[in-house]
């Protein structure tokens, strides 16, 4: 599957003042880095997909959700990323913007957020993630309307002309 990509942008603001007088103003930044912080914790809610199903079957048949896509991740380096990147939104900052002088404390940031949804996650969903990712504070946020997002359904001829020619050319595949 290919994941859906929304953009969000986080501002904040604070209070300027004169860089040079100690208790004057109060950063952007401070809640930026408050923000960047909780981003960085969050951990997204486990969400499997029906087509990943049979390589968590293969992987890993029993136990509950996070412990399958945990043996399966364990299985292989490579596993382990694609696996983690398969069963969970992913939000990561990507930009940050501050304008104004460099003897200024900024009174206003900007923070871009990258956010990749498993297909079939609503805006609005997309949206409380990005919120719970935030937590609590003062911004204020704007989404870009998600582009993209599809799967390809098991079972098709593909995947049998593919198990096919990996049974014929690579038996223990």
């Amino acid at each position: 599957g290919v994941k859906s990509t929304t953009t969000a942008t986080v501002r904040v603001r604070g209070v300027a003042g004169d860089a040079a007088l100690p208790g004057v103003g109060e950063s952007a930044l401070r809640e930026v880095q408050h923000l960047l912080a909780a981003v960085e914790a969050h951990r997204p809610r486990l969400r499997v997909p029906a087509e990943l199903e049979p390589l968590l079957e293969l992987l890993a048949a029993d136990g509950t959700g996070e412990e399958r896509v945990a043996r399966a991740r364990a299985a292989h380096p490579a596993l382990d990323l694609l696996v983690e990147s398969l069963t969970r939104t992913v939000v990561r900052p990507t930009v940050l913007s501050v304008e104004g002088p460099q003897n200024v404390v900024p009174e206003a940031a900007c923070l871009v957020l990258q956010c990749l949804a498993l297909p079939g996650t609503t805006p609005e969903e997309v949206e409380a993630e990005v919120r719970e990712a935030l937590g609590p504070g003062e911004h204020e946020l704007e989404l870009e309307e998600p582009l993209g997002g599809s799967t390809s359904p098991p079972n098709t001829p593909l995947q049998g002309a593919i198990e096919a020619f990996l049974a014929a050319h690579d038996p223990e595949s």
